[in-house]
């Protein structure tokens, strides 16, 4: 019997509980503070924590999720099973790990990142960790317990001590208690193959369908009566109507999902940026693609692994606010010069490199002032542009037939008369540079061309 994977909200609480219990446990010092009229105080002080947050930080955002995507991959994939399902149990899914990655995810050095997977191990939240090839690379096991439903044991029999080769997986037990072969082995698919007819030979191009599957040489009818038809014919049985009728389009994995999600995020910042730090520019297709993995590796990943997928898109609108910020200092700033998004020369020395510190990397601190502000350092101007992007939205995906939450401005107007709305909305409020921000992001949402030439028609 396969377990069953615990939900990523319910893992992150028994971790935070199983800290808390641990760091309430601590020792307990006593100081006597001595004041300057002589009297004195008893203080009681505790001692260091077990688990730091940085250690906590760490599992709960970085490494437990990468084991429960390892487990979910194991469990989609019969053949992996063998590494899952053993004699003595069930076990938790190695991930692989580097030191250096994991070290700017956290903005901390690979040093720090080791005393804190030390701490991990210590009390149980990591299995064991085994270095593979350099130093700064290593192999990782979570706590079987905080992944599986399952009360399962821990990694005892997979690892050999410290050494450097990789371990074997224990072989299955072939009397069926956790791989039965029935199961496994008998898909609907290989049902179906068991009661087609044997006679496949297609029609010649001088033959014409009858209407009768019994009639004609495939013994069936292809098309959208398919399904039908299936389950009339008595050499068919009911599985090969009930697949018929239930086949659907095949869905993206949560990996295209992600990467395309990501892509768009990317995209749509570039498009932003270029708008409003780079109008006089004409840039080539070969530079633009330097630009985009420039805005990838030195803005968005580092981000976004440090962040839960569910505040990807928090994470984008931040980084987008950021370019408002710089175009809004170059205002007051003329006289300030702006470097190319992409280092030419030197390494690190693009506008949107994470080295540059003197680039866009250093407006994360622009940001924070702003937020620190009353009501978010938000402008009439601001909450405006934002509207209009989130409707905007909402307007695309609707035209797509998707079904996403709108507002009723939204649903109740088209792409041109809410595009209108919000532009004469943003002009009243910011003048010209209130437009020259709208304009920037039709363009991150691809909307400029196609709204310019419907006003012209």
């Amino acid at each position: 019997m396969l377990p069953s994977l615990r939900t990523l909200a319910a893992s992150r609480l028994d971790v935070h509980k199983r800290i808390k219990q641990l760091n309430a446990n601590r020792s307990v010092r006593t100081h006597t503070r001595t004041y300057k009229d002589g009297s004195t105080k008893l203080v009681k002080r505790y001692g260091p924590r077990v688990i730091c947050d940085g250690a906590k930080t760490l599992f709960v955002e970085i490494l437990l999720p990468r084991a429960r995507a390892e487990a979910q991959k194991m469990l989609a994939t019969p053949l992996l099973w063998d590494q899952l399902v053993t004699d003595t149990g069930y076990t938790s899914p190695r991930i692989e790990a580097n030191g250096r990655e994991l070290g700017e995810a956290r903005d901390m050095c690979a040093r720090t990142t080791r005393n804190h997977l030390q701490q991990l191990k210590k009390h149980g939240f990591v299995v064991d960790y085994k270095f593979r090839g350099r130093t700064h690379s290593y192999w990782l096991w979570v706590n079987p317990a905080l992944v599986w439903e399952t009360p399962v044991e821990s990694l005892k029999t997979t690892l050999t001590g410290r050494s450097k080769t990789s371990s074997q997986p224990l072989s299955l037990s072939t009397n069926g208690k956790y791989f039965p072969p029935n199961e496994v082995l008998e898909t609907l698919e290989t049902q179906i193959r068991k009661v087609v007819p044997v006679d496949k030979m297609p029609l010649q191009p001088a033959q014409e369908r009858t209407g009768t599957p019994l009639l004609e040489p495939q013994g069936h009818r292809e098309g959208a009566g398919d399904a039908g038809q299936a389950s009339k014919s008595r050499y068919r049985g009911r599985a090969v109507a009930r697949a018929a009728r239930t086949t659907t389009a095949p869905q993206p994995s949560p990996e295209a999902t992600g990467t395309a999600r990501v892509d768009r995020f990317v995209v749509e910042f570039w498009a932003m940026a270029k708008q409003l730090l780079y109008p006089t520019h004409q840039f080539t297709e070969q530079e633009t693609r330097k630009i985009l993995r420039a805005i990838w590796l030195g803005q968005y990943k580092p981000a976004l692994m440090a962040a839960a997928p569910a505040k990807w898109d928090q994470v984008h609108r931040m980084l987008l606010d950021r370019v408002e910020l710089v175009r809004h200092h170059l205002q007051l700033h003329p006289e300030v010069y702006l470097p190319l998004p992409y280092a030419m020369v030197q390494a690190g020395a693009g506008y949107f490199d994470q080295e540059n510190t003197h680039g866009f990397a250093g407006t994360r601190l622009w940001l924070a002032r702003k937020m620190n502000r009353p009501k978010g350092g938000l402008t009439p101007l601001d909450r405006a542009l934002q509207l209009a992007e989130t409707e905007l939205r909402q307007r695309q995906s609707l035209d797509r037939g998707e079904k996403v939450p709108a507002s009723d401005r939204a649903k109740r107007k088209d792409l041109l008369a809410l595009h209108w709305y919000h532009r004469t909305e943003v002009k009243r409020l910011g003048g010209a540079e209130g437009l020259t921000l709208y304009h920037a992001r039709l363009s991150m949402l691809g909307l400029a061309t196609s709204l310019a030439a419907s006003a012209q028609a």
